[in-house]
């Protein structure tokens, strides 16, 4: 049924990879973007270009518990991505880690404007 199809979809964004999807060059950032909610097991990411590396700011619902892991997460996949400039904001409510791998792929590839050749799945599986 469709519980198993998405159970399958989650499962198939969730696996790791170590690839890098462009090339290696840098993800050219040309506007802000919004990726995701600010409903119950959802993040809403907001993404922007910036100068000074990778300026993350993060507020969450399981800070105490998560916080540590969400920011290693965040980290990681801007650099799968080869997002190495930008300020991003994660508004956290107890997304699950493939549900926010996700909002930040969705996020950048909008404030890239790519639209084109998207590896979805692939970048940050």
């Amino acid at each position: 049924g469709l519980s198993a199809q998405l159970a399958a979809l989650w499962m198939a964004m969730c696996i790791s990879a170590d690839e890098k999807e462009n090339g290696g060059k840098d993800m050219e950032l040309k506007k802000a973007a919004v990726a995701g909610t600010l409903e119950s097991s959802d993040a809403q990411v907001m993404i922007e270009p910036g100068g000074n590396g990778i300026e993350l700011e993060l507020t969450s619902s399981v800070m105490r518990q998560y916080g540590r892991q969400i920011r290693e997460l965040v980290g990681e996949t801007l650099e799968r991505l080869d997002v190495h400039n930008c300020r991003i904001n994660v508004n956290d409510h107890g997304a699950l880690e493939c549900t926010l791998k996700a909002r930040v792929e969705a996020a950048v590839f909008r404030a890239a404007e790519a639209v084109d050749e998207i590896p979805w799945g692939g970048a940050v599986r």
